[in-house]
């Protein structure tokens, strides 16, 4: 139990996506982020990172195959549907070109995080292959 260097690192980069995010909400003229679709790939890039540097795909493998606690599996599946929400408003943003869609898709990102990171700090990390056994 307890955090690792990849939820330190998952942090960093889900930091990163909220500093786009405000960048773009806040018109900050940020160079390759100058609108909310800019801002939806930069996000989308960073969240899909911190999502695989966490360990989101091993947690959820894990749940499926209920090797991890109930508990674990709840949590799982749920950040599993936070970031299934976000990547549908991502996809959805690089059409609508919105910044409040971006402010959205960036909190269900956060929220994702922190249940990740309480789901990481209360349960050993379940060591699976996301190969084939």
């Amino acid at each position: 139990m307890g955090l690792s260097w990849r939820d330190a690192a998952a942090t960093i980069l889900v930091g990163a996506a909220v500093a786009v995010t405000l960048a773009v909400v806040n018109a900050w003229g940020w160079p390759l982020v100058a609108d909310a679709r800019a801002g939806a790939i930069a996000v989308l890039v960073l969240g899909f990172a911190a999502s695989v540097t966490g360990g989101g795909p091993q947690w959820f493998i894990a749940a499926l195959r209920r090797e991890v606690s109930t508990q674990g599996m709840w949590l799982s599946i749920f950040a599993s549907a936070m970031g299934l929400l976000s990547f549908v408003l991502l996809a959805v943003n690089l059409f609508a070109n919105s910044v409040t869609l971006l402010a959205w898709t960036t909190v269900a990102l956060l929220v994702l995080w922190v249940v990740a990171t309480i789901h990481h700090a209360v349960e050993a990390r379940p060591h699976v292959s996301l190969l084939a056994n």
